[in-house]
């Protein structure tokens, strides 16, 4: 009978470490999905409305603040690239606070392309620059 609880103990605290692994790595996972119609546009895809109904459930679950990053590709100019991601990451900011999402927990911030995450010369590999990354900042 002992034997039996220590390997219950032992598959849940696995499951509870499982658990807690899926739940911060999901936050990283979802962040690739959440997507605008274009590279210029600034309105969000369909599928983006849902993926932020599941950040927020995340978000909920602690009590952590949060940096909204928004970023861009080399196309266009410097500045205007910078204005668009400042005001992707703002639209990021309001649904998460439509969401039930407290402002003072969430900072929106557009990098523009002065952050980029890949060094590339084709126009494919440059558009992966264009991201939205949601970060636990404490």
């Amino acid at each position: 009978m002992k034997l039996k609880k220590k390997l219950l103990i032992i598959i849940l605290l696995v499951f509870i470490k499982l658990s807690y692994s899926q739940q911060s790595e999901s936050l990283s996972e979802l962040n690739k999905r959440i997507k605008f119609l274009n590279s210029e546009s600034l309105d969000l895809d369909k599928n983006s409305n849902k993926i932020l109904d599941l950040v927020s459930q995340i978000i909920k679950k602690n009590e952590s603040s949060y940096l909204i990053e928004s970023h861009s590709c080399m196309r266009g100019q410097n500045e205007t690239n910078r204005i668009k991601t400042q005001k992707r990451a703002q639209i990021i900011k309001k649904e998460l606070i439509n969401r039930g999402i407290e402002n003072s927990r969430l900072v929106a911030l557009g990098y523009g392309e002065t952050k980029r995450k890949y060094i590339c010369t084709t126009r494919v590999c440059d558009l992966q620059n264009e991201r939205i990354e949601i970060i636990k900042t404490d």
